[in-house]
């Protein structure tokens, strides 16, 4: 409320609804209503494209959910630092303690890592040869189309023999 001028007063400004077309999904309008000098008036607004779209379509819970989590581990931190059940001392012992060896986590998170990222190569690669190979059977077949005609008539298959486009020395076609 605007201008409250205690318990006994009336609010000079009552929102109605000020979010025209929320989130670019609810196609109403925004109003509020002013009274000024026992005179009531309602001014409307209309809605406006929204200044920016969070990236990748990403929706503001999706978007802040780490922002929050960190938020939430910082006050479960001060929560355990000021509880008296439970002493700092106490906290910095347990972590001592800790059987976990987080070095070896994460040094077996990066092979994992590496291991995904040469495998990607290795697909990668595969494709690359595999293109590579297709250009050369093209280049042959353009090349010796009519001695291929020939071949095919010959050998009554229609097919040619395996492995004569992708030969490297050239001479099977010939």
């Amino acid at each position: 409320m605007h201008r409250w001028g205690g318990s006994q007063a009336f609010p000079s400004v009552i929102t109605v609804f000020s979010a025209p077309n929320y989130c670019g999904s609810y196609k109403n309008k925004g109003a509020v209503i002013l009274i000024e000098n026992d005179k009531m008036n309602i001014k409307q607004y209309k809605d406006v494209e929204q200044p920016f779209h969070l990236p990748g379509g990403l929706d503001l819970f999706t978007w802040s959910l780490p922002f929050l989590t960190d938020k939430i581990g910082e006050m479960i931190d001060y929560i355990l630092m000021k509880n008296v059940l439970v002493t700092p001392k106490e906290i910095n012992q347990n972590r001592r303690i800790s059987h976990t060896d987080f070095s070896k986590v994460i040094s077996n998170l990066n092979d994992e890592k590496r291991a995904q990222d040469t495998q990607k190569f290795n697909k990668i690669k595969a494709k690359v040869l595999t293109m590579g190979r297709m250009a050369v059977m093209l280049k042959k077949v353009k090349e010796n189309k009519d001695l291929i005609q020939k071949a095919k008539t010959a050998l009554n298959t229609n097919k040619l023999p395996p492995g004569l486009l992708t030969s490297k020395d050239g001479q099977s076609l010939q």
